[in-house]
């Protein structure tokens, strides 16, 4: 596969924050870039590293606190979800 070459124009807050990831880590900028791209869309990390499972907790209590709870109990029935479909 053959590789892409890829210019951006960083807003000065992003490059403020890559930079002091530069710092905190001794990696190059473009490093660093590939590392959240390739995570940001495959979901894993590029090295590989899997989450303990006391952040996948924390991951999944987040996400399931950033939904609305329900005033009633949820209907999912066979019958509700297919209700209207002639089945």
């Amino acid at each position: 596969m053959e590789s892409m070459n890829l210019i951006l124009q960083l807003p000065p807050q992003l490059e403020a924050k890559l930079d002091a990831q530069v710092r905190a880590t001794g990696k190059a900028r473009e490093t660093i870039a590939l590392e959240l791209l390739e995570e940001q869309l495959h979901g894993e990390p590029l090295n590989g590293a899997s989450l303990s499972a006391a952040e996948w907790v924390a991951d999944i209590r987040s996400w399931a606190s950033s939904h609305r709870a329900l005033s009633h109990e949820a209907d999912d029935t066979r019958e509700s979800i297919y209700a209207g479909r002639g089945e």
